[in-house]
């Protein structure tokens, strides 16, 4: 039993009784007004001060063996309460749990943490704009991204596992990764799955990026090799399909984290280690390793886990075609051709990660970190070739606090005149804004949005953000100028 106490009265002021064994330790949430208790067998309770009512029992967190089932383990426990989270130790093993933040008044999208998203362009199979995104519980749900409305869902999608990447081929299918180690195609319209790819073998492995490449699917994250299966495979009757091996040797020292392809003849994978190589689709051998670890332009190296490929500039070959992003928050703009790093610049500070997209003419990039801030940068004009780079980083065109929880993975979508921005997170809400950071709604809240009626700050050039910048600054020199000048003749 957990007993509370007024130290001013001699009698416990309430008893919370549910336990099957002895507690051993006790935590109060005071931001909360809850309470957690841990017991001999290793369960917890939290507990609701004001109703001393039970809201939640939790087992299965530490572990429970014939040896630990009863006996006094030593466990420490603290609760962070800043950043919400509960702090175990048990002989060596360290565990943090997160607890969610409370949901009053707010729109939840998923019911489990938002994994990744994707934009649908509409096409003659397909009616509408769409936005489709994945959540840890396996659900994919498509969305109208000109109302906000749901429009179709896949629960189960794979099993119980977590979805972790997602691909559109259009015209009409979407491919989804699970951590199961399966690839799954979907068709957009009936929601049918067509096949199952085994790139796993039949084994869980961890799926961080699917592409769709020339008739051919890829998978990569939890090897040092790409995993691939072709077209014969995929057109033929087989359900259930084997990968393929790939035709060009494994030049990766660590895990393949992210891979990145445009037609007719640009893909990239990028390991742990930071190492980049670039192939050739077709004979599927290495083109060139980028001098990531030689270049001195480069402040320090760390793992990629995004790159881009921006299509107007690779036919430049003074320009930067290859964007990469990853931990602490650093972004650089490789040359495919030179292979060489062309600028870096820290896009958010003291973070572990952080995500980007970049809009279809590649002059707006937006980054995303796990603290749930998002910035919108103009690239145009910054390592693309030409002479008009003023700065060592681009222009910071907004800055704003998007979620309460990390940021998954964000998408800039360009629907009519309109250049809008997706963004998903763990705090379970995949949300619309403006490139300036205004929010235009959660999708799945219950009022809908009429998106061609809403009106939106168009995106400026850097020259019209640096002028109306210092004409800023002049006005209010002018100002505090004119306030000094009337303070001191009164």
């Amino acid at each position: 039993m957990v007993r509370l106490w007024n130290p001013y009265v001699k009698k416990p002021v309430g008893v919370l009784g549910g336990h099957m064994t002895s507690v051993t330790h006790v935590i109060l949430n005071g931001s909360r007004g809850q309470l957690i208790s841990l017991s001999m067998d290793k369960t917890f309770r939290i507990w609701d001060v004001q109703r001393q009512a039970c809201l939640q029992r939790l087992t299965g967190i530490l572990a429970k063996g014939p040896d630990v089932l009863y006996s006094p383990v030593p466990v420490s426990l603290l609760f962070d309460e800043p950043k919400n989270r509960l702090i175990m130790s048990s002989n060596n093993l360290l565990s943090i749990m997160d607890m969610k933040p409370e949901m009053k008044d707010r729109v939840l999208s998923h019911e489990k943490p938002v994994t990744c998203t994707k934009y649908i362009g509409r096409t003659k199979q397909i009616p509408f704009y769409q936005v489709a995104s994945a959540c840890q519980g396996s659900t994919i749900t498509l969305w109208n991204i000109d109302t906000g409305q749901k429009l179709k869902q896949i629960q189960n999608a794979h099993g119980e596992s977590e979805i972790t990447a997602m691909i559109i081929d259009l015209p009409s299918k979407l491919l989804s990764g699970s951590s199961d180690g399966s690839i799954k195609i979907w068709d957009i319209n009936t929601t049918a799955c067509h096949r199952v790819l085994q790139a796993g073998r039949e084994g869980p492995v961890d799926i961080l990026q699917v592409l769709c490449i020339k008739r051919r699917v890829i998978a990569v994250g939890w090897s040092r090799d790409i995993c691939v299966f072709r077209d014969k495979q995929l057109m033929s009757s087989d359900f259930t399909i084997q990968p393929d091996e790939w035709s060009g040797r494994c030049e990766h020292n660590e895990d393949i984290m992210c891979a990145v392809y445009r037609a007719p003849g640009h893909l990239a994978t990028a390991s742990a280690d930071g190492e980049i190589v670039c192939w050739n689709p077709n004979s599927e051998n290495k083109v060139m390793k980028l001098e990531s670890r030689s270049n001195k332009v480069m402040k320090t190296q760390c793992t990629v886990e995004n790159m881009i490929l921006l299509d107007k500039r690779l036919d430049n070959p003074a320009a930067a075609g290859l964007l990469t992003c990853g931990q602490n928050g650093w972004v650089r703009f490789w040359n495919m051709d030179s292979g060489k790093c062309e600028g870096e610049f820290i896009s958010h500070l003291n973070v572990d990660s952080i995500t980007m997209a970049v809009d279809s003419e590649n002059k707006l990039l937006v980054t995303a970190d796990t603290s749930g801030e998002m910035k919108s940068w103009l690239i145009d004009g910054f390592c693309d070739g030409s002479n008009r780079q003023t700065s060592d980083k681009p222009v910071m065109y907004r800055c704003w606090s998007a979620h309460g929880e990390c940021i998954t993975e964000v998408e800039v979508c360009v629907r009519g005149n309109h250049v809008v921005i997706v963004s998903a997170s763990s705090d379970c809400s995949l949300k619309l804004w403006s490139p300036d950071g205004m929010c235009i709604g959660t999708f799945g809240q219950e009022e809908h949005w009429k998106l061609d009626s809403i009106e939106m700050c168009t995106v400026p050039s850097v020259e019209a953000l640096l002028s109306s910048g210092r004409r800023r600054r002049a006005w209010l020199q002018t100002n505090q100028t004119v306030r000094l000048k009337t303070s001191l003749t009164r």
